[in-house]
């Protein structure tokens, strides 16, 4: 007998994700697993590029500057942390400059780089709609960075501020051929088990309100999976909040199953068996077993780039060759 009840995906509309497809991931933490993961497909992604995001609202306003190129609009969120330390109230720590202007540099790069993309797909994780509003900004800032509860007032978004937010995101990229939206399965117990319950529930109702929208926007349940098939505490981390590398994996494998189309399927399983024989490390690499295995490791490589961009992996089985030469 199963110790679980499987989720059944019959009812769901899932788009067909190819190797083709420019991706674009952004959201919650949830989302750099992911575009990690695809990363490691070889896959083409944009990961997260300002960094982790929690709510519809901060995402909506830091992907409008910056698809909107309004440098400007960058400066009223600028935060000096320590002397020689800049951080954006719009963004994840990950972005950040040594002064005032190295910071709205880095912004502007990114925010560039992010618009040459043109994403085919994207794929948005959800993570809360619980927000936190800056009383002297007068804004809701996507990172606190650190700095005193007294500044901010912490509040739940109501289901139409969600609902504009989703909207303001979709006419970013009118012309993406799919989103795949998902709620993030990390728990935000700090806000407490039955406010965390409440807000994963709000943006579930919204994004199945944005779907009725939009016929190109498709809902992927991971958190469903997390907290049904996955309920159990051995498949989260030791802080008993983020799914454990075992979670994420079984929720990958599903999302692999559903949303890749055949080929892509096919030239993911070939990908897979060469990425483990990269991963090997023989005991003894100086013989001629060893030097014959690599051999064909790079002729396997050098067929598949014709639809991979396999060049590092090729390289570096190329020095291992020359070292064992």
């Amino acid at each position: 007998m199963k110790w679980f009840t499987p989720l059944s995906f019959e009812h769901l509309r899932l788009p067909v994700l190819s190797y083709a497809h420019r991706i674009l991931s952004i959201g919650s933490c949830f989302a750099d697993e992911m575009g990690n993961l695809l990363k490691d497909a070889k896959f083409s992604v944009m990961n997260n590029p300002f960094g982790v995001l929690f709510n519809p609202v901060s995402l909506r306003k830091t992907y409008s500057t910056a698809m909107q190129a309004e440098g400007s609009a960058w400066e009223a969120g600028i935060l000096q942390v320590a002397e020689d330390l800049y951080v954006h109230y719009d963004c994840h720590s990950k972005i950040f400059g040594t002064s005032a202007q190295a910071l709205m540099n880095n912004l502007e790069s990114t925010a560039a780089a992010l618009r040459a993309w043109q994403p085919d797909v994207i794929l948005l994780t959800l993570g809360t709609s619980i927000v936190y509003e800056h009383r002297t900004l007068r804004t809701i800032v996507a990172n606190c960075h650190k700095q005193p509860a007294s500044l901010f007032h912490k509040r739940t978004l109501s289901l139409p501020e969600i609902m504009d937010a989703l909207n303001g995101l979709y006419a970013l990229w009118q012309g993406a051929q799919a989103w795949i939206v998902t709620v993030s399965p990390v728990r935000h117990i700090k806000d407490g088990l039955v406010e965390n319950q409440y807000s994963k529930s709000l943006l579930r109702v919204a994004v199945e309100q944005w779907q009725q929208q939009h016929a190109n926007i498709y809902y992927f349940p991971s958190y469903e999976i997390m907290i049904d098939e996955l309920r159990d505490y051995r498949f989260y981390a030791e802080d008993l909040v983020h799914p454990s590398p075992q979670a994420i994996h079984y929720i990958w494998d599903l999302f692999c199953a559903h949303c890749l189309d055949e080929s892509s399927q096919v030239l993911y399983a070939q990908w897979q068996k060469l990425s483990r024989q990269l991963s090997h490390r023989p005991l003894f690499p100086h013989t001629a077993q060893n030097r014959q295995r690599l051999q064909r490791l790079l002729a396997d490589l050098q067929a598949l780039a014709a639809q991979l961009p396999l060049q590092e992996e090729i390289a570096h089985v190329k020095c291992l060759l020359e070292g064992n030469a």
